[in-house]
């Protein structure tokens, strides 16, 4: 009766003994690269580390990050996986994505964690904070870009402009749109930046909300394509030559860089009596007048000079 019994209490200890004497819990972050390009697709992984009971109200505070976009757990339930005994869990690993917007270094501050952790021998809760390493990756452009550019990482890139109506003469008044649609293979929708360009005094823009959308692939089995729709509408506010210029977009295949570019575009705007405004008129006009001030200053100077050795 009594081996029995020892038996038992030895038993016990030993499926115990895991719970009680266990490693410190530690929180880490790792990326699977230590330099990127732009844009690049990094990884960084969440792991709590060492034997958990268990986990309760699992909280998660990381940084604001204005130089990268990032894609966070859709939550921070337990999905940990319990052993077949029933106490002790396997850690938990939480997966972020980040895409850097800009070349520089890519500070990622420490993670701080908490959460509840049922004690091994009450039913009472113990608080847990932990708090991670901090983590910096080396991001850079491609070869040959040009600086400060974005450069979107993918293995395709398409642009497709359209205005309508079609015309290039048009009057004060009138208005026209510009759609401009980029797609994408392999990237998130929103990696897919806006195209800025500058708007000529004769013309008044209204942009509209851009529309993105992620589909797969219809002839490659897992790819995505995602696409940025950009439209604008423009109102004719001076007559004159308006001229919108081109526009650059930049994209690296893994290879080579490459450029789409959107081609500039001019309309002749006339006003309500007919007729087209010079668009060198304003700049002959200032040039005169530039010529007139620099001849009245040049004209008194000389004057003062001959009053001075007179």
């Amino acid at each position: 009766m009594k081996n029995n019994s020892f038996l038992l209490i030895f038993f016990l200890i030993l499926l115990l003994m895991p719970q009680l004497i266990r490693a410190e819990i530690t929180a880490t972050i790792s990326s699977d690269k230590a330099q990127a390009l732009v844009s690049e697709k990094v990884t960084v992984t969440l792991t709590i580390n060492g034997e958990i009971n268990s986990i309760k109200k699992l909280k998660v505070v990381d940084g604001f990050y204005k130089n990268a976009i990032v894609s966070k757990p859709a939550s921070f339930e337990d999905n940990a996986v319990r052993s077949s005994f029933g106490g002790v869990i396997t850690p938990p690993t939480y997966i972020y994505t980040f895409y850097p917007q800009e070349a520089g270094t890519l500070h990622i501050p420490p993670f701080k964690i908490s959460y509840r952790e049922v004690q091994v021998t009450s039913d009472k809760y113990a608080e847990i904070n932990l708090t991670t390493n901090p983590l910096d990756i080396d991001v850079t452009l491609p070869p040959g870009a040009p600086a400060g550019a974005f450069v979107l990482v993918t293995p395709n890139l398409s642009v497709q402009t359209k205005y309508k109506p079609e015309s290039t003469q048009i009057k004060v008044g009138d208005a026209f749109t510009r759609t401009i649609t980029i797609r994408a293979d392999n990237v998130p929708d929103v990696l897919i930046g806006k195209v800025t360009t500058r708007i000529p005094e004769e013309l008044k823009a209204y942009p509209s909300q851009p529309t993105l959308s992620q589909n797969y692939s219809a002839t490659t089995a897992g790819d995505i394509v995602s696409t940025r729709v950009q439209e604008a509408t423009f109102v004719a506010t001076h007559a004159g030559t308006a001229t919108i210029p081109a526009a650059d977009i930049y994209w690296y295949d893994g290879k080579k860089l490459h450029t789409a570019t959107i081609a500039s575009r001019s309309w002749q705007i006339i006003d309500s009596a007919g007729t087209v405004k010079n668009p060198m008129s304003r700049k002959m006009l200032y040039s005169v007048i530039l010529l007139v001030v620099f001849t009245a200053l040049c004209g008194w100077l000389l004057y003062r000079f001959r009053a001075m050795i007179m």
